[in-house]
């Protein structure tokens, strides 16, 4: 590694697969900037996490690294899965509040200069490739930086690196209506409880309403299954049964309240922003922003500006 001789890691290990457990132990929830050194080329990567356990659970899958190579370019995932975790050392080169995680990692992306590193300024994407999904968040995070309110503390020289890397523009939105129950979504939504039935007897009265497939099969003494094979306004057991998708969508919103986009249900937002899904549901139903950056929305929410403006 060149340019680096000012520079005293905290803590380095030296065979990142036989300390992977202790790697993964000591660093729990621990914010901070880290080096992978290739002790084959020479050559390192600079990166910066709020968690650097998560982020390494990442780096000890080889299928979650194929997968993000596939879709975008990652050359230390690239140089990881070649060289394998023998051939690499790993260093933590300062643990820091998250309110400077940017500013500590342009520092050491200045001093170090890593050659596996695509992109040289710290918290952008430039030279990589990302869906407009990915865009969005990026402009996220770039109005949040020159935004007092979102609790970064950087300086105006790091600002302007970043703000030369991150020429991204504001994507507009499309919002694709809820498709009313083709089969094939019906299936999906067995597992998401995402299908409301409504029960009907043989003379055409409505008996009960149930907010999930599960729900009405328990309540039928069957099972789910046999309850999404039922078509719709389909008869069974001399019932007839009539189903509604509902929208289990949810809008993701920025701080300003402007609409980043909006996913499927839970479980998708869970997995994309790293929030337990019982936080977002809490969020959800407090309408309270969240961390200082984003709102979480249902359709019905009583404060989603699109619901409430559409409406």
């Amino acid at each position: 590694m060149k340019n680096d001789t000012k520079i005293i890691p905290v803590v380095t290990y030296s065979n990142p697969y036989n300390d992977k457990s202790n790697i993964l132990k000591e660093n729990k929830r621990k914010s901070c900037i880290y080096r992978w050194n290739n002790l084959v080329t020479g050559k390192s990567y600079v990166g910066s996490s709020i968690n650097i356990s998560n982020r390494l659970s990442i780096y000890y899958s080889k299928k979650a690294m194929i997968n993000k190579i596939s879709t975008r370019t990652s050359i230390i995932y690239s140089a990881l899965l070649k060289h394998n975790y023998d051939n690499f050392s790993l260093d933590i080169l300062e643990y820091c509040d998250i309110d400077v995680l940017i500013e500590k990692e342009q520092y050491y992306l200045d001093i170090l200069k890593p050659e596996y590193n695509i992109l040289k300024a710290a918290n952008s994407r430039i030279g990589s490739k990302h869906s407009s999904k990915t865009k969005n968040l990026m402009s996220i995070k770039q109005k949040g930086i020159n935004n007092p309110s979102f609790g970064k503390r950087v300086s105006q020289e790091t600002r302007n690196k970043i703000g030369e890397s991150l020429k991204s523009y504001w994507l507009k939105v499309e919002v694709k209506p809820i498709i009313k129950r083709p089969e094939t979504r019906l299936n999906m939504c067995l597992r998401t409880g995402g299908v409301s039935v409504k029960l009907y007897d043989k003379s055409g009265y409505l008996v009960k309403v149930f907010p999930t497939m599960i729900s009405t099969a328990k309540y039928l003494g069957v099972s789910s299954r046999t309850i999404g094979r039922i078509p719709n306004k389909g008869m069974y057991d001399s019932f007839t049964f009539e189903f509604e998708v509902k929208d289990i969508r949810i809008w993701v919103y920025n701080f300003n309240k402007e609409l980043i986009e909006v996913l499927d249900n839970t479980k998708e937002t869970s997995k994309r922003y790293n929030i337990a899904r019982s936080t977002i549901n809490t969020y959800i139903r407090s309408g309270k922003l969240y961390n200082n950056k984003f709102y979480f929305y249902k359709i019905n929410s009583k404060n989603n500006p699109y619901f409430n403006k559409n409406n």
